[in-house]
């Protein structure tokens, strides 16, 4: 099995560096290898995306159990704060904990192609660790601990996220994989609602875009427009300058 082995790199369109970038790798998570050139291989992500990324940005490992749940944090070569970090991965990274060994704060935890680091255990939880609510609550939660990120075309992290990375984040962090793009064709796991029936969590699409609802008519986006970052708006105001496509709930069966 391939894993992202940096923190949030690079999928491009084409096997070149001025190629478009069209998504964000995200460290510890789960890659399969279609084509490999030269110092570029092309793969595709666990939840059906394909592109090309650097060689060296993979490596072999498995799928942690813990997911990092802080904004970023540290891997270090040892269990002490004061030494330099070997990387830093941020929300959303899977790692392997070395559950056996107690080191105080700090989980040992091994990386892709078996280094070996530690990291605060207050910035780690057990992936299947939802936490308490409905879905569409913890959903909501989870995209306001985005508040503020910057606009970044193909971005996934806190350092900078587009729309549908946001709502992709907010749902996989809550246990569910939908498509990464605002593309209402692809969205299998979603079905159609009208908007009078519309709850938090539920997504909102507009042309090319894609918001999560607060319930009600507010709702949290991250948008390249106004401030160019992850906020919270009202819908009438969308309205005024564009229509909605689509209004979508997860499905229940």
């Amino acid at each position: 099995m391939k894993i992202f082995k940096t923190s949030n790199g690079a999928i491009y369109e084409k096997p070149c560096f001025d190629s478009q970038y069209t998504d964000e790798t995200v460290f510890g998570t789960e890659a399969t290898v279609l084509e490999e050139c030269g110092r570029w291989m092309k793969v595709r992500t666990f939840y059906g995306y394909e592109g090309y990324v650097t060689s060296d940005s993979v490596g072999d490992g498995e799928v942690g159990e813990y997911v990092v749940c802080t904004h970023h944090t540290d891997v270090l070569p040892a269990p002490e704060y004061q030494y330099a970090p070997i990387l830093s991965i941020s929300k959303g990274a899977r790692v392997v904990v070395c559950e056996a060994e107690d080191h105080g704060r700090f989980f040992k935890v091994e990386l892709p192609d078996g280094e070996l680091g530690y990291v605060r255990k207050s910035s780690l939880k057990k992936y299947c660790d939802f936490g308490e609510g409905e879905f569409g609550d913890r959903v909501v939660k989870t995209a306001k601990e985005y508040l503020g990120a910057i606009y970044r075309w193909g971005g996934k992290s806190f350092s900078g996220i587009d729309c549908s990375g946001l709502a992709f984040m907010s749902y996989y962090l809550n246990g569910e994989v939908i498509w990464r793009d605002a593309d209402t064709d692809k969205m299998t796991m979603l079905r159609e609602m009208t908007l009078d029936k519309i709850k938090a969590g539920d997504l909102i699409f507009f042309p090319g875009h894609v918001a999560i609802s607060l319930g009600g008519l507010d709702f949290i986006h991250a948008t390249a427009g106004g401030n160019g970052r992850v906020s919270i708006e009202r819908l009438g105001d969308r309205l005024k300058t564009e229509g909605i496509t689509g209004v979508y709930t997860l499905k229940t069966e």
